[in-house]
């Protein structure tokens, strides 16, 4: 057994809809959503996906996980595109962004929208 502090794991997630993907009404056509849902669907019950764990997954997914994704979107679109969703599927499971820019987008201030994003990050649970 590990003791003491330990890493956090983390599958970054593409922001793309997964239309094969189990959904609900509230998730459907979600960007990155519906794909960590299937991991922790994945983690809380293996057997579903064929697995036998040597590890108890669905308390690593608890107590050991935080979702992550990439996006080059800006930060304008992130709240409603997926944190709003994403906090009441997710309510206590941390997320980052791993690659957040506004890709090649002549539009976005890349500083103003980079600060928008850590307000958002402030005001998100």
């Amino acid at each position: 057994g590990v003791n003491g502090s330990v890493a956090n794991f983390t599958v970054p997630f593409s922001f793309g809809v997964c239309f094969w993907c189990h959904y609900t009404a509230e998730t459907y056509g979600t960007p990155g959503l519906l794909q960590m849902t299937q991991l922790r669907r994945a983690m809380m019950y293996p057997w579903e996906v064929s697995y036998t764990p040597r590890n108890n997954l669905a308390s690593i997914f608890a107590t050991r996980f935080t979702n992550s994704f990439n996006t080059q979107n800006p930060s304008t679109d992130i709240r409603a595109l997926i944190l709003d969703k994403y906090e009441v599927e997710f309510p206590s499971v941390p997320v980052f962004i791993g690659e957040f820019h506004a890709g090649t987008r002549d539009d976005v201030d890349q500083a103003a929208d980079l600060a928008n994003m850590v307000e958002i990050s402030r005001s998100s649970p």
